[in-house]
């Protein structure tokens, strides 16, 4: 059974009109054919439908054909299984009180079924029936599609506005979580009218894991994901015979099987002091040894217990007495250790990054990353980190000896982190660590940026263990790094000329 599809846009009408993206699904082996969407409307069944694809649009002129509603199911209203766990996520992020979700309501999430008229007999209609003019799909297990990986959003953003300008038009981003097979977060932006896009992985353009459903926004502006509802929710929703996956083959290396997941090294610290509760992340790099920001656990003197949640291991927690907390050697660095007093065998240490050649320098600018932490919300369940993709944007470096030697002292990247992001690691191609988020840059309007993301680099965190567990003295580097890690000018202005004059900023 072979699929093939094109992307479309959709238009709906009754007192008023909306705008949908959506994709036309053709079952080459039958003959039949879906329109595919998504929609917030109430009562979808009160609106008139039609639809473009981008061979529908000449020189002049765009031809619309008419679609009827065939079937319709809330997405939100899934008994059990699959869909019912993407609609938990979404009312939960709701009853929290701290999200909003676009384009309306969660509640009213609908995915639909159109088709064509058959009393449509146009050559623009028939052209549809014929594979040639369509492209291949492959429908995409969610389980079988890795975090992150690099996606496509197919649609028509603004289709209101101008659908021959925005016909066919791509988002690109990464997939950032994977909600239980129901669905995905990601940090595609969302836009007006992309509601029932089509989704692909980037990298394998025929892969599609799912349509695109809406959006969640942290209310304080500290960032927004998207939603994408997985094959496996819309299948399970609609339960149609020929809306299946394909059969899988097994073909898992051994080199597959050994790599280490380095998500499952990254834990969530919930910190309950006396001013308040707060969480972060840290990092398992041996054993018996988390790294984190010294800010996540905030004073040593509030804190009244911590919480150390695994991924993956809803049962098993670590707090307070479990523990032993110690500042890094190197003041002056947002870094804090904290000892188990036992090691935990569920804990499992990443693979640190130590390629510091003149040759093939990590990190190194340009250089591909990925940052992974338990940012902008809260799971009370199923606590798995956010994986976002970027690049290393730049690498400061200082004299921090004074000996006129400069070390790498901060790294700026553009994988996102998010409030609750801090303490969470930044990682290479290779899965290796190669440093530890600690804040985001902050436009002068106040505006936070998740993908502005500052990190401590591992040769720092690195010496800092090595002084801990060899209890050399502590170094005050705060004079030579303060500056630097409050983004304020860190060195003298010199005019050159023939008589030099500095000037102090």
């Amino acid at each position: 059974m072979t699929w093939r599809y094109v992307p479309v846009a959709i238009h709906l009408e009754h007192s008023s009109q909306h705008a949908l993206s959506g994709v036309f699904l053709l079952n080459t082996s039958t003959g039949q054919h879906y329109v595919l969407t998504v929609t917030d409307l109430a009562h979808p069944d009160r609106y008139s439908f039609k639809f473009v694809s981008p061979w529908c649009i000449g020189p002049s002129t765009i031809t619309w054909l008419p679609l009827t509603l065939s079937d319709s199911r809330r997405l939100t209203e899934g008994p059990s299984g699959t869909p019912r766990i993407l609609r938990d996520f979404i009312e939960g992020l709701q009853r929290d009180g701290h999200f909003k979700f676009k384009p309306n309501s969660s509640q009213q999430l609908t995915v639909l079924h159109l088709r064509i008229p058959e009393t449509c007999k146009t050559n623009l209609a028939i052209s549809f029936t014929n594979p040639d003019n369509l492209l291949p799909i492959t429908f995409k297990r969610a389980s079988d599609t890795p975090i992150p990986s690099k996606v496509a959003l197919h649609c028509c953003p603004f289709s209101l506005t101008s659908v021959a300008i925005f016909i066919n038009h791509k988002v690109y981003g990464s997939a950032a979580l994977n909600l239980g097979n129901a669905g995905f977060l990601t940090d595609v932006k969302y836009l007006d009218d992309v509601i029932g896009g089509v989704v692909f992985l980037d990298s394998s353009p025929s892969e599609s894991i799912g349509i695109m459903c809406g959006a969640v926004t942290k209310m304080n502006g500290d960032g927004e994901l998207s939603i994408v509802a997985s094959w496996d929710a819309i299948f399970s929703l609609l339960n149609y015979k020929d809306l299946t996956f394909p059969a899988q083959i097994e073909n898992v290396t051994t080199s597959q099987v050994l790599t280490l997941d380095p998500s499952r090294s990254v834990v969530r610290i919930s910190v309950i002091a006396t001013d308040g509760r707060f969480w972060g992340s840290g990092v398992c790099i041996a054993p018996n040894l988390i790294v984190t920001n010294k800010h996540v656990l905030k004073s040593f003197d509030s804190l009244k217990d911590l919480h150390i949640r695994l991924p993956g291991k809803p049962n098993l927690s670590l707090h307070l007495k479990d523990v032993t907390i110690h500042e890094s050697p190197m003041q002056g660095f947002d870094l804090c250790f904290i000892r188990l007093k036992n090691p935990c065998i569920d804990l499992q240490p990443v693979k640190v990054c130590s390629l510091y050649t003149e040759e093939e320098p990590s990190p190194r600018i340009g250089e591909p990353v990925k940052s992974i932490g338990h940012g902008l919300f809260f799971a009370q369940e199923n606590v798995q980190p956010l994986t976002s993709e970027g690049r290393i944007n730049n690498v400061i470096y200082k004299d921090l000896e004074g000996f006129g030697q400069e070390t790498k002292s901060m790294i700026i990247a553009s994988a996102g982190c998010w409030n609750g992001s801090s303490g969470g690691g930044l990682f290479n191609q290779n899965n290796e660590l190669v440093g530890i988020m600690t804040s985001n840059g902050k436009l002068s309007c106040g505006e936070v940026m998740p993908n502005f993301t500052l990190a401590i680099p591992i040769n720092i965190i690195e010496k800092s263990r090595f002084m801990l567990e060899n209890n050399l003295p502590s170094v005050d580097l705060k004079q030579k790094v303060g500056d630097l890690w409050s983004l304020r000018e860190t060195h003298n202005s010199v005019l050159d000329s023939n008589t030099p004059t500095v000037h102090k900023l």
